[in-house]
């Protein structure tokens, strides 16, 4: 009988703990098994530039698919907007029926963000933000 090949990576978790991550036995379809490779080849580059955010899906194959999937990135602006229709609801007016202080804050602040609205959320923090130049 034959030995089935399996694809696996042993890791550290960024709390220390070892993981192994499998990507399954290899088919004997070459069709497939160039499937298994790429998958396996993407998933450690994608481990390399971020490797707590990689080991948090479920499998290797979700990492690589919602990692590089364009179309599930999550912009800057998705999360203004459904902030916004909470802080609506929430506290954008006072029992006087005028606009709450915070409310207006949040106004201001979501006005300077406004040409973010298309970066991926995930790269949306302060190691990413452009320094000024009285910095």
């Amino acid at each position: 009988m034959k030995r089935a090949t399996y694809f696996a990576v042993n890791a550290y978790r960024p709390d220390g703990k070892r993981i192994t991550i499998g990507f399954g036995p290899v088919p004997e379809n070459v069709d497939e098994a160039s499937k298994v490779y790429a998958t396996f080849s993407q998933w450690l580059k994608l481990y390399q530039s971020d490797a707590h955010k990689c080991l948090s899906y479920p499998s290797p194959y979700d990492a690589v698919s919602q990692m590089l999937n364009p179309s599930s990135i999550v912009v800057l602006g998705d999360l203004i907007d459904n902030y916004l229709k909470y802080a609506d609801r929430a506290f954008k007016m006072t029992r006087t029926d005028r606009l709450s202080p915070n409310y207006q804050r949040l106004q201001l602040v979501l006005g300077l963000m406004e040409k973010y609205r298309s970066w991926p959320i995930q790269k949306f923090g302060a190691d990413d933000m452009p320094m000024c130049s009285r910095c």
